[in-house]
């Protein structure tokens, strides 16, 4: 069972940036299910680092073609991807001190 679903509210217009944003909640939903299933280990910590390669790769794509627009919150909107890359590798560091399993 997912965590959460991709449907057409989630569509930004552009079928690049919609599909990285199909990639990363697949990333999510497999984290997810393999925790709900009782998974850990290497199994976990590898989907995780999987997230955070989705992520980044993203998070470039998403500000060359802000950059390439023109548009006016890129600054801002880098200052998120930032802050919400630094979140994550606190909670990658956390699992993998828990040896892969995720906290609630």
């Amino acid at each position: 069972m997912p965590i959460m679903s991709w449907d057409q509210t989630l569509d930004v217009g552009i079928p690049a940036m919609n599909r990285e944003h199909q990639d990363i909640l697949e990333v999510m939903n497999k984290i997810y299910d393999a925790k709900a299933q009782g998974r850990g280990g290497g199994f976990i910590n590898d989907l995780v680092s999987k997230l955070g390669g989705v992520c980044v790769n993203h998070f470039r794509d998403e500000e060359a073609l802000m950059h390439q627009i023109g548009y006016p919150g890129l600054g801002l909107h880098k200052q998120l991807h930032a802050k919400l890359l630094s979140q994550f590798s606190e909670h990658a560091k956390t699992i993998r001190a828990a040896g892969g399993r995720p906290t609630d």
